[in-house]
C-alpha cells in the first residue's frame, strides 16, 4: 500500500487539493448561477416525493443532475454543498481519468502527473466543478468514452468497449444529443484514422446510439406518459433546435472566434504553455508521428469547431467538452518535447508575462463595466485580482525558474495554486451573505428550493 501511494503521489495530491478547492468553505457553500435555479426545484420535488421518473423536467436535457442532487440532499435537505457534490465528484473523476488514461496510453508517469496537475489547477476545471450544470458531467463521461474507446481500438479488448458504452449512457443522462453526437463523430474519425472497416464503424455507431438511448429510455417513456406532447416537443427542440438558435429567438452570434478565446482563458494559468507549444516549428510533425495524438484531436477538435460555428450564446457551457483531451495533449508535448527545450522555456516565460499584462487590462476594463459591483464589494474585486495574478505569477516562477521541477515533480507546485484558490473562495464566502449582487444569487437558489417544495406539496 505504501509503495502504491508513493508511486501515485501526484494523483493523490491532485485529488486532495482539488477536493479542498472545490468544496471550500464547506459550510455555507456559495453557488454561482449555471441555470441551477431551473433544476433545483425538480431536485427538491424528487427529494420529497421520490418520483424520479415522473417529476417535472428542465428543458429535457437529462435527469442526472436532479436525480443525484435529490439523493445527496437527503443527508441535509437544503445544503448548497450537497447540491453541487455530484458536479464536484465529476471533476475528481475527470482528474483520475486524465491520470489513468495518460498512463495507459504512454506508460509515462511524468505525463500522467503533469496532466493531473494541469487539470486540478486550471480555472475552468475549478469553475465547472463548482457550478452545477448539465454540460460538465456530460463532458466528463464523454471524455471517459473517448479514453476507453481509444484503449479498445489499440488493445482490442471488449471490456474497454463496454466501459466506453457505459460512459455514453451516463453522459446521455446529462446531455442526450451532445454526448451521443460527439461520441459518434469520435467513432467515425478514429475509425478512419485506424482504417477500420465500414461494417465495424457502423456497428459501433449503432452501439453508441443504443447505449445512450437505452439508459434514457425509462425516463423518456414515463415523462412522455406523464407530460405528453409538451415533453416530446421540448425534447426534440432541446436536443436539436437549441444548438442552432437560443430559446426566445435570440439572435445568432457571429463571433466565431469566441469559442477559441474561451478555451484559452479557461486554461489560465497554463494557457501560455499551450500557446507556446502550438506556435513553434515542427508541431504538426510531432502530431503525425504519435498515434494517440489523433485520438486526442478527435476528442476535442470536433466540439471546438462545431460550436465555434454554431453562433450559440452560451459558449462557457459547451466549451467544457474540449478540456480533458486538450489537457492530455498539452501534458504529452510538454513532457516529451518542450520542458527540456531552453528556447521553449524562454518563449513560454515571455508569453506568460504577456498573458499577465492582457489579463490586467481585461480586469481593468471589467472594473469599468461593473461599477456598482465594484463599489459594493472591493474585497471581492481584490480577491479576483489576487486569484488571476497570483495563479499567473506562480506559473511564471514555475516555468522560468523551476522548469525542472515542473518536468519531473509538478505536484510540488500544486499547494501554491491551492492557497491562492482558497484565498479567493474564502473572500467569496465572506462576501456572499453581505453583498447585494451575491445575495441575489443566493436568494434565487433559496426561492428555487422553496418552489420545488411547493410543487411536491401539490403533487405528493
Amino acid at each position: 500500500m505504501n509503495n502504491w501511494i508513493k508511486e501515485h503521489r501526484p494523483l493523490i495530491l491532485s485529488l486532495f487539493c482539488f477536493l479542498l478547492i472545490g468544496a471550500w468553505p464547506l459550510v455555507g457553500f456559495p453557488l454561482t448561477d449555471g441555470d441551477i435555479a431551473h433544476w433545483i426545484p425538480i431536485a427538491k420535488e424528487i427529494q420529497l416525493t421520490g418520483h424520479f421518473l415522473t417529476s417535472a423536467n428542465d428543458q429535457t436535457h437529462g435527469p442526472m443532475l436532479a436525480w443525484t442532487a435529490a439523493l445527496l440532499t437527503r443527508i441535509h435537505p437544503d445544503s448548497f454543498l450537497l447540491y453541487n457534490l455530484f458536479n464536484l465528484s465529476c471533476g475528481l473523476l475527470g482528474i483520475f481519468w486524465i491520470y489513468w488514461f495518460s498512463l495507459k496510453f504512454w506508460k509515462d508517469s511524468k505525463i500522467a502527473a503533469l496532466a493531473a496537475v494541469l487539470a486540478s489547477s486550471s480555472i475552468v476545471w475549478v469553475y465547472l466543478s463548482r457550478t452545477p450544470m448539465y454540460d460538465w458531467p456530460a463532458a466528463i463521461f464523454f471524455f471517459g468514452f473517448c479514453g476507453y474507446y481509444g484503449l479498445y481500438l489499440t488493445q482490442n479488448r471488449r471490456r474497454w468497449l463496454w466501459a466506453a458504452l457505459t460512459c455514453v449512457g451516463l453522459g446521455a443522462l446529462n446531455r442526450f444529443s451532445i454526448v451521443i453526437g460527439l461520441s459518434g463523430i469520435f467513432v467515425v474519425l478514429t475509425g478512419l484514422t485506424y482504417r477500420r472497416s465500414i461494417v465495424l464503424m457502423i456497428r459501433d455507431l449503432i452501439a453508441v446510439g443504443l447505449a445512450g438511448a437505452s439508459l434514457c429510455a425509462p425516463w423518456i417513456y414515463f415523462q412522455t406518459m406523464t407530460h405528453g406532447h409538451s415533453f416530446i416537443h421540448e425534447f426534440g427542440y432541446d436536443n436539436i433546435g437549441r444548438y442552432i438558435r437560443e430559446p426566445g429567438n435570440a439572435p445568432i452570434r457571429r463571433d466565431y472566434y469566441g469559442f477559441t478565446i474561451y478555451t484559452i482563458v479557461g486554461l489560465i494559468p497554463h494557457a501560455f504553455l499551450l500557446l507556446a507549444t502550438l506556435f513553434q516549428r515542427g508541431i504538426w510533425a510531432r502530431i503525425k508521428q504519435e498515434p494517440y495524438q489523433w485520438l486526442l484531436l478527435a476528442g476535442f477538435l470536433p466540439c471546438l469547431i462545431a460550436f465555434s460555428f454554431s453562433g450559440h450564446v452560451k459558449l462557457a457551457r459547451y466549451i467544457s467538452y474540449v478540456f480533458p483531451m486538450l489537457i492530455m495533449f498539452m501534458a504529452f508535448h510538454l513532457i516529451r518535447f518542450d520542458l527540456s527545450n531552453p528556447r521553449y522555456i524562454r518563449k513560454a516565460s515571455w508569453m506568460v508575462g504577456i498573458t499577465a499584462v492582457l489579463m490586467g487590462i481585461l480586469l481593468t476594463i471589467e472594473v469599468f463595466h461593473f461599477p456598482n459591483e465594484v463599489r459594493q464589494s472591493p474585497i471581492f474585486v481584490g480577491a479576483v485580482i489576487v486569484l488571476v495574478m497570483g495563479l499567473l505569477s506562480i506559473s511564471w516562477v514555475a516555468i522560468a525558474r523551476y522548469s525542472r521541477v515542473l518536468h519531473h515533480h509538478p505536484h510540488r507546485i500544486l499547494p501554491a495554486y491551492t492557497i491562492v484558490y482558497l484565498i479567493f473562495f474564502s473572500a467569496l464566502a465572506y462576501e456572499y451573505p453581505r453583498v447585494a449582487f451575491l445575495k441575489d444569487v443566493q436568494g434565487r437558489m433559496l426561492n428555487a428550493i422553496q418552489a420545488g417544495a411547493d410543487e411536491a406539496l401539490r403533487h405528493p
